[in-house]
């Protein structure tokens, strides 16, 4: 499993994943986010997702799942088209703020999509 972002959703789906053994690697833009994982003991790398080649040296073209927990909604949709086009087969799985962003999340390739408003509510 790779994680896209390591903000806190990143951050708490790393807990759950390595507490219950699942394997993932981290890629995150911000540098002192891969510093402090890195001090942690994360398998975390800097790295911009909506590049190709960081997605190939993440290992996506043999990975199941991928998690989009950025925060910059443009970037979001775009790492949704570069993922597909590396791993046709991979599960995106992507959380978004806006309820709106739902639909056009999944016509770009999305598999399912978590807004944050809708778990708020609930």
């Amino acid at each position: 499993m790779i994680i896209a972002g390591f903000g806190m959703n990143g951050q708490n789906l790393a807990r759950v994943l390595r507490a219950t053994r699942v394997p993932y690697l981290v890629v995150d833009l911000n540098d002192a986010q891969v510093r402090k994982g890195r001090e942690d003991g994360e398998p975390i790398f800097y790295g911009d997702v909506n590049r190709p080649e960081i997605l190939e040296r993440m290992g996506a073209v043999r990975a199941r799942i991928l998690v989009l927990a950025i925060s910059d909604p443009m970037a979001t949709r775009r790492a949704v088209g570069v993922a597909r086009s590396v791993n046709p087969g991979l599960f995106i799985l992507v959380r978004t703020r806006y309820l709106s962003d739902v639909d056009d999340l999944l016509a770009l390739g999305a598999n399912a999509v978590i807004p944050e408003e809708f778990e708020t509510s609930v």
